[in-house]
């Protein structure tokens, strides 16, 4: 080989050695050809985009997912007085069971409720006055319970 001739390859050389510099630099005067070879190599390949949900919007599960019910409280019985403590702007509840046919009264709220024989039955109403409030079987005149509301 001539010495022209190795020149020549040496210069073709030199020219594909800067065209694949330019290539892999991509412009920017910061990043090394091995860097930037070594990254394009090693970039991950890209994600699908994420979709995050507005906090107005229910996915499938939250709506799925039963409302806790509140708790119906205590079943007053003519075998035991119960206390009932509670505050002013609350609910109160309970349940009440009679042997015979009788009425569940609250004194003071005025609250009454039918009580067949042998069911349970639910009370439920907000307390808007402080006191303590006898709760009874209207017509044996039999109290099952004491309400306490505070303010």
């Amino acid at each position: 080989m001539s010495r022209t001739q190795r020149f020549a390859l040496l210069g073709g050389a030199v020219v594909v050695l800067l065209a694949v510099l330019l290539l892999t630099r991509g412009g920017d005067e910061s990043t090394s050809p091995q860097t930037a070879a070594t990254a394009a190599r090693t970039a991950p390949a890209s994600a699908p985009p994420t979709t995050i949900p507005s906090p107005t919007t229910t996915t499938s599960t939250e709506r799925q997912k039963p409302k806790p019910k509140p708790d119906p409280g205590p079943i007053l019985t003519a075998d035991e007085l119960t206390t009932i403590k509670t505050r002013v702007g609350r609910t109160i509840r309970f349940r009440a069971r009679s042997r015979d046919g009788d009425e569940v009264h609250v004194h003071g709220y005025d609250r009454s409720v039918d009580a067949p024989a042998g069911k349970v039955v639910s009370v439920a109403f907000e307390a808007t006055m402080p006191g303590i409030f006898e709760i009874e079987l209207e017509h044996s005149g039999i109290a099952i319970g004491k309400l306490e509301v505070g303010e």
